[in-house]
């Protein structure tokens, strides 16, 4: 579900947390209930914060992320004196 996922991005590193919770119906006297925590982390660099955006659909996370433009610095020559 939407509600179980967590994106979250801080210092360059993108983390994805997920809590799946898997109910076990059976007709017995005891009902389990199982639930597991998956985290990934990638390290992203500098990007733009501002247009990460998540989109959770039919079962699929879909993170699209833009990163900055690079800034070309031109090769400076020094006289030597």
């Amino acid at each position: 579900k939407k509600e179980d996922i967590n994106v979250d991005y801080e210092d360059g590193i993108l983390t994805i947390e997920a809590n799946i919770i898997v109910d076990e119906e059976q007709q017995y006297l005891m009902r389990e209930r199982r639930s597991r925590l998956l985290r990934r982390t990638f390290s992203l660099g500098d990007i733009d914060e501002e247009s990460i955006k998540a989109k959770f659909e039919n079962g699929l996370l879909i993170v699209n992320v833009s990163f900055k433009e690079e800034v070309k610095k031109e090769k400076k020559s020094i006289i030597v004196e």
